[in-house]
Order: C-alpha cells, then structure tokens, then sequence
C-alpha cells in the first residue's frame, strides 16, 4: 500500500474519473492551468497509466505556458450543438445582468451560493465568491434591497449613482460567470454591462407602466424582486449545466 501511494505521489495527473467537487484549478499568470483531476473513490481499481504511456492532464497544462490559457476539449460535438452552447452560455450572461439592472445585489448572491455550493466552482481571484462570509454578506444586501425598494424614498435605479453601481456589479457578475466556465471574462464582462442596461432601462420603464395601470406599487415591486431572483437562478443553473458537460469531457483533454 505505501509503495502504491508512492507512485500515485510521483504520478500526479492521472486519468481518473472526473467528480466537480474535486476537480482542483489554480490560476497561472494570465491562464488555468489544470493540475490535478478527481480522485477515484478508494476501491475503484488502479488505473495507472503503463509506464511511457501518455499522460492527458499533464499534456493538457503544459498546453497552458506561452500559449494562453487553455480551455478543455469540449468532446465530440456537432458545430450546430456548439453553437447552441456558446449562445446558452452568452444568454446566462444577459440574464445575469439583468438580474442586476432590476435588484442589483441578487445576482451576485446567486452567483455566491452557486460557488459555495459547488455547482459553479471559482479559482485565482474569484475564490473569495465562495467564502461564507461573502455569501452571507451579498444575501443580506439582496434581502435589504428587497425591502428598500418598496418604500416610497427608494431612489431611482436610472440615476446616476444606481446606474453606475449596476454597471459595475453587471460587469462583475459577467466576469465572474465566465469564469466558472472557463469562457474569456471580457466577454462576460460585455454581456453582462448590455444586460444592466437592459434591465435598468427596460425595468424602469415596465414598473412605471404597470404601477400606474394597477395604481400601486407594491404588486409591482414583489414580482419584479421575484423575478429578478428567477432570472438569476435560471442563469447560473444554466452555467452548472454546461460546466458539467466540459467536467465530462476533460479525460479527452490529451487525444
């Protein structure tokens, strides 16, 4: 037993089967780099490579130096389905920022939980989104912004202080989800400040429309809150979803 674990010790990249809550990112200069996949459950078997064998996770993050960051192989798929992924993972960010144009904290709450939950992992500089702390902190902020926006004092999302403060929580909300799905974060960030806008225009304008034909506000208020929290569930399920589909096809990473 000691001397198989000596060899599992020298051999770190391994090809064993992918679990997400053990898949192990450390960020490298400007790129991940992938150095550790999941570890088998204990009794599954050994599945050393033979010796002179290729080795697909150290192939795949040697990929990563001098030559950007290396995203996995999405496996065996049709353009058509990739295209659909690519526009899916484009939508999370708009609904995101959405989110943020109509309640400006939710969206990076959702984001929080999903990361403490491990159903969107974050690495490098985004680790901090997983914390308890920051979870409890930017739910607290949501619940409170929930609340100050059905009083009467609430002041206008359009100003510019609330515009600027969505733009920048938009832009932090895009990065951040691209992040955890290992898409550039500039175009996180792009996505994320048009669904801001989006959202605190095109928000603004639907409460003034519907609060004046209902003749109150409250309604109004409460269903744009519970919406905005959909949207931003529905956002991130949808990038643990196709996180799930990258996860499962990183042992082809070195084919």
């Amino acid at each position: 037993m000691a001397a198989g674990a000596l060899e599992r010790k020298a051999n770190p990249f391994q090809p064993r089967p992918v679990r997400l809550v053990d898949l192990e990112l450390v960020w490298l200069g400007d790129g991940l780099r992938l150095l550790k996949a999941a570890k088998s459950s204990s009794g599954e078997g050994s599945d050393q490579p033979a010796p002179g064998g290729p080795r697909p996770w150290k192939e795949a993050s040697d990929r990563t130096i001098g030559k950007g960051p290396w995203r996995p192989s999405r496996g065996r798929r049709t353009e058509h389905s990739g295209e659909e992924e690519e526009a899916g993972v484009i939508l999370s960010y708009v609904l995101l920022g959405i989110t943020v144009g109509l309640r400006s904290m939710t969206a990076m709450a959702v984001i929080c939980w999903f990361a403490w939950l491990r159903l969107l992992p974050q690495s490098g500089w985004a680790l901090w989104v997983g914390s308890l702390v920051t979870v409890i902190f930017f739910t607290m902020a949501a619940l409170g912004e929930y609340v100050g926006d059905t009083l009467p004092q609430a002041p206008k999302r359009t100003a510019p202080l609330g515009l600027m403060a969505r733009f920048v929580l938009g832009a932090m909300a895009g990065a951040l989800a691209a992040r955890a799905v290992f898409e550039p974060v500039a175009g996180g960030v792009l996505f994320g400040l048009i669904g801001a806008s989006i959202g605190a225009f095109g928000g603004y304008r639907v409460r003034m429309f519907w609060s004046k034909a209902l003749g109150r506000d409250l309604p109004v208020a409460l269903m744009e809150s519970a919406i905005a929290l959909g949207l931003a569930v529905f956002g991130c399920w949808q990038l643990h979803q196709s996180l799930l589909s990258i996860l499962s096809s990183l042992p082809q990473a070195g084919q």
